[in-house]
Formats: structure tokens, C-alpha cells, sequence
């Protein structure tokens, strides 16, 4: 789409397919604010645009949309001012979604206790380790099934992601009970940690857990909010879930309100006259 663009520069401001393949063919001083609008509402309405990499018909998320439209803006910049290459921007005269405040579903610690006993009595050896592994260390599904052995250190306990949703590797702890599922499971032909899809599985077992309204994904908000409940720092939660900035972190921090009571309590004893 940006001519003459670097494999630097266009790794580092890579635009989903779906976003530039409506643009493939057109130059880059071509695109008018009409194509750019049109493509919005499909992608936002999950109208099929004419290119085999976009098969999905499911609307998109305006927070997903929002986040296209932020970088292809993002490599129209690259083309204006390092590059040279285009007169304007006209994504920055689209109206973008609204940024959403994110979902906040965590467990309770009686929903934890049941969701755990039901995934290991499960028929899938692969449901409870899995499991375990993202509540512990807020991975998300995508990383973990992009985890291989050779990114393991079960001598340091230590896990390298190094493909994350943001694009940055970063080094995860494992809990010494993971630690131990984990040499159970070593010498595995497959070099992929979790090589089977448990989606069935989990489905099962969360309704025999009785538990609703909870997505795999909210595993890593439940872990966040875990560490905010035990007085852990927002950084260091920001660091173990490879938050860029506190802002995506501090949707935990109501999690951690008994444990502000108990603070608040301690410091103002006596106060009261």
C-alpha cells in the first residue's frame, strides 16, 4: 500500500489483512475519504468486502474497528512524514468507535473452586493444565497455543511468549503446581505445549460448574483481579499481563476493595471523636 516502505517500517506499523485488502491496487495518494468510510461500516457491520482473506460474516466489535482504523492511520503517518509518499490522512476524518472500557467478568472464588474441580475430573488431559496455566499467569488462548516446549524453564519456572497481541515477547512465572503438571507431561512427542483443542471440553465443564456469562479470555481478567485482591502492585499486574499502560490494568482495581477496607480500617482506628 506504501511504496518503496522498509520491512521495518511495515512490520512495525502492520495492518490487519482485512483492512488493507479493499486497497491493495489503489495508490496511496488515490484513496479518497468515501472508499476509506465504506470499508468502516463493512467492517463494522461484518459485510463481507470483496478479497478471500475476510470470510467471516460475524460483525465486528466497535473496539475492533477502532483499533483497524488506528492503524491504518498509523501507516498512512509512515507514508506522510518519513516517507513522503502521501499528501494526507484520510482516516483521521473517519469518527472511530468510541473506546470501549472493556469486559470485567471475573470468578468468584466459589465459582474458581468449582470450574477447577470439573476440569480435572474432565476426560481431556489437557482441560485442567491449561486451565490453571491461564488463571495463574493471565496468558491469553493465543499464546498458549503458540507455546512450545523449548520456551519452557521448569528449573526456573519461567515461560517466553513470543507471540503476544501487542507484538512484544515477554517472560511469564509458573507456579510451582503448574511446574509440576508440566514435568508429568514432559517427553510428549508434539513440541506444542497444548497441541489439542479443549474448546468442547471447556464448554462442558463449565456448565457442569454451573457458571455462566464467562468467556475463556475472562480467565486472564480473573487472574488480574486475583492479584489485585492479594494487595499485588498495578505494575506488576501490568507487567504479568503485558499491559503497555496501567489504564488497561486499573479495570481490576475493584477487585481489591476488601482489601482497601481492611487498609482503610487500620490507618483511621481512632480517628472518630
Amino acid at each position: 500500500m506504501v511504496p518503496n516502505q522498509t520491512q521495518a517500517e511495515a512490520q512495525s506499523h502492520a495492518i490487519p489483512p482485512v483492512v488493507a485488502a479493499p486497497f491493495d491496487n489503489a495508490p496511496s495518494s488515490k484513496i479518497r475519504i468515501v472508499q476509506v468510510a465504506d470499508n468502516f461500516n463493512e467492517l463494522l457491520t461484518g459485510t463481507p468486502v470483496s478479497s478471500p482473506l475476510y470470510r467471516k460474516k460475524k460483525p465486528r466489535s466497535a473496539a475492533t474497528v477502532r483499533k483497524y482504523l488506528i492503524s491504518l492511520s498509523a501507516v498512512y503517518q509512515v507514508g506522510i512524514k518519513t516517507l513522503h509518499v502521501c499528501i494526507g490522512n484520510p482516516v483521521r476524518l473517519i469518527n472511530k468507535p468510541p473506546e470501549s472500557e472493556g469486559r470485567s467478568r471475573f470468578l468468584s472464588h466459589e465459582e474458581r473452586t468449582a470450574l477447577l474441580r470439573e476440569c480435572k475430573a474432565s476426560e481431556s488431559p489437557d482441560l485442567y493444565v491449561s486451565v490453571l496455566l491461564a488463571l495463574t499467569t493471565g496468558m491469553r488462548w493465543g499464546e498458549m497455543r503458540a507455546l512450545q516446549w523449548q520456551h519452557i524453564d521448569l528449573v526456573r519456572r519461567w515461560a517466553v511468549l513470543l507471540r503476544t497481541k501487542n507484538g512484544d515477547a515477554r517472560g511469564v512465572p509458573l507456579t510451582r503446581d503448574i511446574v509440576a503438571l508440566l514435568e508429568q507431561r514432559k517427553g510428549q512427542p508434539n513440541e506444542f505445549l497444548f497441541p489439542i483443542d479443549v474448546t468442547k471440553a471447556w464448554r462442558n465443564e463449565m456448565k457442569r460448574a454451573g457458571i455462566k456469562d464467562f468467556r475463556w479470555h475472562d480467565l486472564r481478567h480473573s487472574c488480574g483481579a486475583m492479584m489485585i485482591e492479594h494487595g499485588k502492585a498495578i505494575r506488576d499486574v501490568a507487567a504479568l499481563l503485558g499491559h503497555r499502560n496501567l489504564q488497561s490494568t486499573m479495570r481490576y482495581t475493584h477487585a481489591g476493595n476488601d482489601h482497601l477496607q481492611r487498609i482503610v480500617e487500620e490507618a483511621m482506628e481512632g480517628v472518630a471523636v
